[in-house]
């Protein structure tokens, strides 16, 4: 019986003893995961003063019915409807890297922007084919 309860308090010290050594390394790895984050780029830092949705639509297009349209292809009443449409499906919360993640209206505005652009390279190389 002896011997059991030796080999049993044994076990124990080496389970605690592996248990504390766990809790070591993990230090040691969120302390080198701590110092090799990098700083937050002075361009996201900037984003929302200088970033184009805030330069060009805030600034620009937003007071302009007739540029919004022309940007957008939309009306800013139409945008605001697409924009409560969409809006729960692609608005992300903030997180541990990313404090102010890109709002819903950015995502739409660029996603537009990006439709409206394909669609004007679409239609000039379309009309260089049918001029060839």
């Amino acid at each position: 019986m002896e011997v059991i309860r030796r080999k049993r308090k044994l076990a124990a010290m080496l389970i605690i003893t592996e248990i504390i050594d766990d809790d070591r390394d993990e230090e040691i790895i969120f302390r080198e995961l701590a110092e090799s984050r990098k700083e937050v780029s002075a361009v996201f830092q900037k984003r929302m003063n200088e970033g184009i949705y805030n330069t060009l639509i805030k600034r620009h297009l937003r007071d302009e019915e007739e540029k919004f349209q022309s940007y957008f292809r939309l009306t800013r009443e139409r945008f605001s409807f697409v924009l409560s449409l969409v809006e729960e499906d692609i608005t992300t919360s903030s997180y541990n890297r990313v404090k102010e993640p890109i709002t819903a209206a950015e995502k739409l505005a660029s996603t537009l922007s990006l439709v409206k652009n394909h669609q004007v390279c679409l239609q000039s190389h379309l009309s260089i084919e049918k001029n060839s």
